[in-house]
């Protein structure tokens, strides 16, 4: 009986700690299933197509903070406008964080139909610039910031070049000639990689500011742009005006060559129909390949006077969602990337630039120009008024009557905040 009831005993023992042991092994189990459930999704929306271009830097901010996954989606270039002017009008999230496109009119769509949030006060927007910062600040609130800068270049079309007999040009003069050779032969001289006439009136602003220089006047007119106070009269933007036009009767660019879509231009451009496109670094690398340089040059474009520097655009700008219920953990991601980024943590094309004030103090290009445009700002304000203008210009009409006509709206303009001249 003794030995019955110690059986009995150890078999209820094992019997229990089985039971205890099951229970606790299906408690960690519980807990780790809860865990996984319990990762916070970061919705993330990305312009552009799919690359790797932020790939490190996603999954270094996931290893800080454990608990929050990223879903990271793209919207192509060619549907982005239709995407944000349906998730503007619609009452849906667009994503917690938006890598926007730098095309201020979306922007301001957004920000005015309250789509933004607004990120006045937060401590991370000690990393930037604060010049750089009011590009995307409207009535001293700030709902974007200004994140990549890419460089806007002339790309010359080295086998077109040989065709023509001639090596990269070094000063006006062998530009003109080859311009001219071009021109002989039927080949377009100058053709703008750009949609809707956007990489036209961007790339003028490459001309406006080399009259600007010429002048000595770069602070002070970006200072009466800033205060609205540029009339169509003024010496520089005549003289602006009749370069633009001494360009347009030497026919280095005509109506035809300025309004194509940015395919149409690199097609144009890949098939030794024109000698330089306009364009910027990014779009160079994603409609010409890595290796582009092999066949293409980017540079500077001389004209007249000298050589126009390269000029920075924007290319990302942040901002989180109005609609997120994540703003927390879109702040974080904001803040990472505004303080624990560096250039050498993303696998950027030349000539693009990380604009945190780490980046932007440590570069390169930094020390190399004096100045920063950024184009779609300029482009918002130049393609205005200067739309009709330059029309007119191309259909002949003598200078002074353009500007006469045109008076009220330089007067009635109000023109923002765009240009930082340190």
């Amino acid at each position: 009986m003794i030995t019955n009831k110690k059986n009995k005993k150890i078999v209820i023992t094992v019997l229990l700690t089985i039971v205890l042991g099951s229970a606790f092994v299906f408690s960690l189990l519980g807990k780790n299933k809860t865990s996984a459930k319990e990762k916070e999704l970061l919705d993330v929306l990305i312009w552009g197509e799919k690359t790797d271009l932020f790939d490190h830097i996603f999954q270094k901010f996931e290893a800080k903070y454990p608990s929050i996954k990223m879903q990271v989606s793209f919207v192509s270039e060619s549907y982005y406008e239709d995407f944000m002017r349906e998730q503007i009008s619609s009452e849906k999230k667009i994503a917690d964080v938006i890598f926007m496109k730098p095309k201020y009119d979306t922007f301001l769509s957004l920000e005015t139909r309250g789509r933004l949030t607004d990120l006045t006060g937060e401590t991370y927007l000690d990393n930037y610039q604060s010049e750089n910062l009011k590009i995307y600040e409207v009535n001293k609130c700030q709902y974007a910031i200004p994140f990549i800068s890419n460089k806007l270049v002339a790309c010359y079309n080295l086998s077109v070049l040989e065709k023509l007999n001639y090596e990269i040009p070094k000063n006006a003069q062998d530009l003109e000639k080859i311009f001219r050779e071009a021109l002989r032969r039927g080949i377009t001289p100058i053709i703008f990689g750009g949609e809707d006439e956007k990489g036209f009136y961007e790339m003028y602003i490459q001309w406006l500011m080399l009259v600007l220089r010429n002048f000595n006047q770069t602070s002070s007119f970006a200072n009466d742009l800033q205060n609205g106070k540029v009339r169509a009269d003024d010496p520089v933007l005549l003289e602006y005006m009749e370069l633009i036009y001494n360009l347009s009767q030497k026919g280095y660019f005509t109506n035809k060559n300025l309004l194509l879509n940015i395919a149409e231009a690199m097609d144009a451009f890949e098939s030794d129909k024109a000698v330089v496109i306009m364009s910027d670094i990014w779009s160079l690398y994603q409609q010409l390949g890595n290796d582009f340089e092999k066949n293409y040059m980017p540079g500077s474009l001389i004209v007249e006077e000298g050589e126009v520097n390269e000029i920075n655009s924007l290319s990302f700008i942040l901002g989180i969602d109005s609609k997120s219920d994540a703003k927390e953990n879109a702040n974080l991601l904001i803040e990472f990337l505004s303080t624990d980024v560096d250039e050498n943590d993303i696998e950027m094309p030349e000539g693009m630039h990380l604009l945190n004030t780490e980046a932007d103090e440590n570069s390169s290009y930094k020390k190399e120009y004096d100045y920063e445009v950024y184009m779609d700002k300029c482009a918002w304000w130049i393609k205005e008024p200067f739309k009709d203008m330059t029309a007119r210009l191309l259909s002949d009409q003598k200078i002074e009557d353009v500007i006469a006509s045109t008076e009220e709206l330089f007067e009635s303009l109000t023109i923002p905040t765009y240009i930082y001249v340190p």
